[in-house]
C-alpha cells in the first residue's frame, strides 16, 4: 500500500501535482484518489488500497498487511489522525514537517509531487562511506523515519509514541536447553503460518534449510502445489531445490536469468524501494529476477529470506560484514531498516505478495534467545533449526543437513553484477554503493 498524507498548518492550501504522483505512488500510473479527512488533511491514494468507515488500509483480497508489510490510518473528527506501523518496519513511514504542512509516505519520492517541496541532502560521504547506521536512519536532512512499530498521530500537532523492537528486549537465555529451544522454534513457526491460507501460493525454493522450512510450512498450511529456483549462467540451485521439492511432492521449476535484463532488474528495485545501498539493490535485484519469471497466476509467494539475519548466519561472511559495517546480530537487523532490503514495493508493484516465513517477531525472538554455546557446540548456527526440522519429519536428516551455498553464492549473481557493471570483482561494494547513489538521487529530480 502507499499514500501521501498531506496536513496544512496554515490557512494556504498546499499544491500537488496528480499526474506527477500517479508515477511515483506504488503501484505506480494508476488514478490517484483523493479524500478530504477535514479542512486540513488531505489523503491522496490510488486503487490499490481502500479508505472505509475512517480507516485506510490495504484491500483484504491484497492480503499485504497480513504477515509485517502493513500500515494503518485511522481518522477520527474527535481525536484526529492516527497511524500504526508494523513492528518489522518492512513498510516505512517518511514525515517532512515545515512552518506550512506535514507530509507523511511510506515512499519519499511521493514528497516530489508536493509543489514547492526540496530534497535537502546529506554530505555524499553519508551516502558513500560505509559504516554502522540506526534503524530509524533517514535518507535526507528535512525527512525523518517514524521507527517501526510506533503511532504516529496528529491533531493540533505532531506526536509520536514509540514501541520496542523486537529484538530490543531480547537476552540470550543460556540455560535454555536443545528441546526447550527446538520447541519454541517450533512453535512459532507454527503460530506464524497455520493462519494463512492462500490460494495460488508457491515457494522461492533454493533447496537451503531456511527456504525448505517455509516450503514445508507453506505447503501444509496453504496447499502450496510450485516450488521456483533459479539459475545464472554463472551457477544454479536446480538439484538441491529439486530434491527438496520431490522430498515435499511439489512441482520444481527452474527460472533461468536473462542477463540482459539485469539492468532493468537493478532500476526496478532501486526506484521501487528507494535504495542507494549497492550490497542491497545486488541481493534483491534476485527476488525481483524471480517474481518477474514466476507465472503472474503466483499471486501469493514463500520464502526463507531472513533466517540467515535472525540465526547469526551472515556473521560467518566477513566480505558481508565489511560490505556493510556492522559485525553482530542487532547491527545487522538494524539494517535491515535503513537499507529498506525487505520493503515491499517492488512486489507490490506488481500485485505480488511475499511472505517471508522467518520475519516475525515470535519467530525472531525464538531465534535470538538460543544460546551461543549450543551454537558452538554443534558447530552451526542453524543447528536448532536443521534438527527441530528432522525431530519433526519436516524434512529429512540428508536434506536438512546438507550444505549449500547462499543464494548470492549459489548463483555467483554478485559476480554477474559486478561484470555487468565492469567492476573488479564480485566484492567491489564501494562501487556499487556509488552507483546505486546516482540511481537513488534520480528518482528525486522532478523531471524523471
Amino acid at each position: 500500500m502507499s499514500f501521501l498524507l498531506v496536513i496544512e498548518k496554515t490557512q494556504l492550501s498546499t499544491a500537488v501535482r496528480l499526474a506527477d504522483l500517479e508515477k511515483r505512488m506504488c503501484p505506480y500510473n494508476l488514478d490517484i484518489q483523493v479524500e478530504n479527512l477535514n479542512s486540513k488533511i488531505k489523503l491522496y491514494y490510488n486503487h490499490f488500497s481502500e479508505f472505509k468507515n475512517s480507516v485506510f488500509k490495504t484491500p483484504a483480497g491484497h492480503k499485504n498487511e497480513i504477515n509485517s508489510a502493513w500500515v494503518d490510518i485511522i481518522f477520527n473528527s474527535d481525536q484526529g489522525l492516527q497511524i500504526i506501523t508494523d513492528p518489522m518496519g518492512q513498510c516505512p513511514i517518511w514525515f517532512a514537517e515545515t512552518d506550512l504542512h506535514v507530509l507523511i509516505s511510506p515512499e519519499q519520492k511521493t514528497f516530489s509531487s508536493v509543489v514547492d517541496f526540496e530534497f535537502k541532502y546529506k554530505p555524499d560521504s553519508y551516502y558513500l562511506n560505509i559504516f554502522k547506521r540506526s534503524n530509524q536512519e533517514t535518507d535526507f536532512l528535512n525527512i525523518q523515519r517514524l521507527k517501526p512499530g510506533s503511532v504516529l498521530t496528529y491533531k493540533n500537532d505532531l506526536k509520536i509514541i514509540e514501541k520496542k523492537l523486537p529484538w530490543e528486549s531480547f537476552k540470550i537465555e543460556n540455560d535454555l536447553t536443545l528441546n526447550e529451544a527446538q520447541d519454541r522454534l517450533k512453535i512459532a513457526l507454527l503460530s506464524t503460518s497455520m493462519t494463512l491460507a492462500f490460494e495460488n501460493s508457491c515457494s522461492f525454493l533454493s533447496g537451503g534449510i531456511d527456504s525448505s522450512v517455509a516450503t514445508y510450512l507453506a505447503k501444509k498450511y496453504s496447499g502450496l502445489r510450485s516450488t521456483y529456483n533459479l539459475k545464472t549462467n554463472r551457477g544454479s540451485e536446480q538439484l538441491e531445490s529439486e530434491e527438496t521439492s520431490n522430498y515435499l511432492n511439489t512441482k520444481s521449476q527452474t527460472l533461468n536469468f536473462n542477463n540482459e535484463k539485469i539492468n532493468s532488474y537493478f532500476e526496478k528495485v532501486i526506484y521501487a524501494n528507494e535504495i542507494y545501498d549497492g550490497l542491497t539493490a545486488e541481493i534483491i535485484l534476485q527476488l525481483e529476477a524471480l517474481i518477474d519469471l514466476t507465472p503472474h497466476t503466483e499471486k501469493n509467494i514463500f520464502t526463507g529470506y531472513g533466517a540467515d539475519l535472525i540465526f547469526g548466519g551472515m556473521l560467518a561472511h566477513k566480505a558481508y560484514l565489511a560490505a556493510t559495517g556492522v559485525s553482530d546480530t542487532v547491527s545487522l537487523l538494524d539494517r535491515t531498516y535503513w537499507s529498506k532490503e525487505l520493503s515491499p514495493f517492488y512486489y507490490w508493484s506488481r500485485g505480488i505478495r511475499l511472505f517471508h516465513t522467518f520475519w516475525n517477531p515470535a519467530v525472531m525472538n525464538a531465534a535470538l534467545a538460543i544460546p551461543l554455546s549450543m551454537q558452538e557446540q554443534h558447530k552451526s548456527q542453524k543447528y536448532v533449526l536443521r534438527s527441530m526440522a528432522v525431530k519433526n519429519s519436516w524434512l529429512t536428516e540428508s536434506l536438512a543437513f546438507r550444505k549449500k551455498l547462499g543464494m548470492t553464492n549459489g548463483t555467483n549473481m554478485n559476480f554477474i553484477f559486478s561484470e555487468h557493471l565492469k567492476l573488479p570483482n564480485e566484492y567491489s561494494y564501494e562501487q556499487k554503493i556509488e552507483i546505486s547513489f546516482k540511481k537513488f538521487k534520480n528518482i528525486f529530480d522532478k523531471t524523471a
